[in-house]
């Protein structure tokens, strides 16, 4: 019989290659906010998780069932028009205590809880799981402190009862991602004016994560969760202008062009991913910008 696992946000961009990703090897139980779409054939819930009675609900429903491990991928993502929103920040502080009572109501053993790197500040330098946090130097600050928030308060509420692994997404990509993140805006941008434009005149370095290595790593914690914090992201650091360059070599033509603007962050923020790769023996690699 296989190991039940419950996904919260199945509808969004990791979520769905996360169903894709273990729906053979697990029973699937899919939490989101819409009605229930077609490729999911069952063991779909329609749940709210802003309103405390939905969530209870659903609890009720699956309070018989034992799950190996929840996947909680669910958050309103950060938008422009968010940074600054305390009615924004207050909504994803509210999903974390929500999931909270839906977890302190439910049988499981491991919450795999996806956090970000914007807990890190944006400035230069090399950041692992030991770094400071200090989100007051982010342009997603908000966002950064409701994931810190998430990872803390799931690990002081559940800690005593389950496994509960804490996995800081670098900038995740691949098919079906949306057009307003990095890698999805760049290669629109090229097949519309068969440009990318970099601020900071691409000096910026980040971490780029395919949704295929995020499935495999997520795969491997799932054989064996050991509980604690982790990057979670390529072995490799590339700047924006190295980013530019690989979509264009993937999608342009010989007339493609780089127009770098000197405005914006120039930072050399680099993530590490020794202390997940050591711990779970997996190494994210794929620089596959083609998709």
């Amino acid at each position: 019989m296989k190991k039940k696992i419950l996904i919260t946000g199945c509808l969004g961009f990791i979520g769905r290659n996360l169903y894709a990703s273990l729906k053979d090897r697990y029973e699937v139980f899919c939490v989101d906010c819409a009605a229930k779409p077609a490729g999911i054939q069952k063991n779909y819930f329609r749940v709210d998780l802003l309103d405390s009675k939905s969530v209870a609900n659903f609890a009720g429903k699956v309070s018989g069932k034992h799950f190996a491990a929840v996947i909680h991928t669910a958050f309103l993502l950060c938008g422009k028009n968010d940074r600054r929103s305390f009615d924004y920040f207050r909504k994803n502080n509210l999903i974390t205590e929500n999931m909270i009572r839906l977890l302190d109501a439910i049988k499981f053993d491991t919450l795999i809880n996806f956090s970000s790197l914007a807990v890190y500040p944006v400035r230069n330098g090399s950041f692992s799981e030991e770094s400071e946090s200090n989100m007051s130097a982010n342009t997603e600050c908000l966002y950064g402190i409701s994931k810190f928030n998430s990872e803390m308060l799931f690990s002081f509420f559940l800690g005593g009862k389950s496994k509960v692994v804490n996995l800081r997404l670098c900038q995740v990509y691949g098919p079906g991602m949306q057009d307003d993140r990095l890698v999805g805006a760049f290669r629109k941008e090229l097949s519309e004016k068969n440009t990318i434009t970099v601020y900071g005149n691409g000096k910026r370095i980040s971490n780029f994560l395919h949704v295929s290595d995020l499935c495999g790593a997520v795969r491997t914690v799932l054989e064996e969760p050991v509980t604690g914090t982790y990057n979670l992201g390529c072995s490799r650091n590339i700047s924006y202008r190295e980013l530019a360059e690989k979509i264009i070599s993937a999608k342009g033509d010989k007339f493609s062009k780089i127009v770098k603007v000197p405005q914006g962050s120039s930072a050399k923020a680099a993530i590490g991913t020794f202390k997940f790769e050591k711990t779970f023996k997996y190494k994210c690699k794929t620089q596959d910008f083609g998709f």
